[in-house]
């Protein structure tokens, strides 16, 4: 898949549906763009398709400006992306209702490979889209293998803090993605937090689905949004270095 702009694309202009359709279906094939569940992948520009353009420019060193034109470094850049054969797992979903294709339904919510085809969003006006499967942050605690020889209170204190530091509840899955490709370590993450708060470079948003959230901007060069009410609320829902 390749994409070609008919015309620019910028939050601040005008934008093509058919661009906008393109540009959502490469990056949530490349896994920076997730669409809201209950319409999938369509035409409409919302903001989160140019924040994940931001994204896919910053971290391949083109400038973060959330906007693209026809044949320029950022559509070169996606289109070499897309050349390389996709690497892992996704799962296919669908938007669940009584206009999806039955060819589609039946992919819905199994994981294949990012080589198998046909691609979710390929057929005309599909609306599927590719969920990455997370890949979990699984740190090693080289303690864990001398619980034989330690005393029983000490085996529960660190099983605990085990399971404590292990739970993946303070991340959403996209938030759990993100750190992975951003080789962002749990002590990295803490520490954009707690360093944010010291200097006062704590902003609050308003998310894709209305729910308010706080961007840590931490002195490491690390950036952290964390959502603060609804369902995820508390939990880290994206990173990227600045």
């Amino acid at each position: 898949m390749t994409i070609k702009l008919k015309q620019p694309f910028a939050s601040n202009g005008e934008v093509d549906d058919y661009d906008v359709r393109q540009m959502k279906k490469m990056l949530n094939r490349l896994g920076y763009y997730t669409p809201y569940d209950k319409t999938g992948i369509t035409g409409i520009p919302d903001a989160e398709v140019f924040q994940a353009l931001k994204e896919f420019q910053r971290d391949n060193g083109l400038p973060p400006t959330g906007e693209a034109r026809p044949s320029d470094d950022t559509v070169q850049a996606l289109n070499d992306a897309m050349e390389k054969n996709p690497e892992g797992q996704y799962i296919w979903r669908t938007v669940g209702d009584d206009k999806v294709r039955d060819a589609h339904a039946q992919y819905n919510g199994t994981v294949r490979d990012f080589s198998d085809s046909p691609d979710p969003g390929e057929d005309y006006n599909c609306r599927c889209w590719a969920e990455p499967v997370s890949d979990a942050i699984n740190p090693v605690y080289p303690e864990l293998i001398l619980i034989p020889a330690l005393k029983l209170g000490r085996i529960f204190k660190i099983v605990s803090e085990f399971f404590k530091r292990s739970d993946k509840k303070d991340f959403t899955d996209h938030g759990s993605l993100r750190s992975g490709q951003r080789k962002a370590s749990q002590k990295q993450i803490q520490e954009a937090i707690r360093t944010a708060k010291e200097t006062g470079n704590v902003t609050t948003k308003t998310g894709k689905y209305g729910t308010p959230q706080n961007v840590y901007r931490g002195s490491n060069g690390l950036t952290v949004v964390e959502e603060t009410e609804g369902r995820n609320a508390g939990k880290i829902i994206t990173i990227w270095w600045h």
